[in-house]
This record gives C-alpha cells, structure tokens and sequence, in this order.
C-alpha cells in the first residue's frame, strides 16, 4: 500500500465511520491528540504524512462538527 492510494481513500474512510458511528466522538479526540504528539518523530520517514493526516482525518472530522480546533 503506497501513500497515494491511503491519501485518495482516507477521506472516504473517514466520512463513512463517521456517518455509521462506529467511533464516539470522545475516541477521535484522544486519537487525534496522541497521534499529533507522535508526529514530529514520524514525519522524516514520511514526509507526506502531515498533509495526508490533515486533509484525511482532521477535515472530515471538522467537517462533521465532532472536533473544533481551537
């Protein structure tokens, strides 16, 4: 699996478990900050990583009003 192939799908695989509810609204947050703190030591060996995160899993979430970035 190569990182286009997770960037086209990640969106779409956001939207539809959120729409289906199969994660509370609680979960994404505690994901999404332990996720972050880890980042910076993943980002030299894929650099692509902050924007696929970001447009993949961040938007869909803001979207949907179930995180708010303060």
């Amino acid at each position: 699996m190569d990182a286009d192939f997770v960037s086209k799908n990640l969106v779409k695989f956001f939207e539809e478990m959120i729409k289906a509810k199969i994660v509370p609204g609680a979960a994404y947050i505690g994901g999404i900050s332990r996720f972050v703190q880890i980042l910076c030591s993943l980002v030299a060996d894929v650099p692509a990583l902050p924007s696929v995160f970001a447009n993949g899993v961040l938007m869909p979430l803001i979207n949907a009003k179930l995180i708010d970035l303060k």
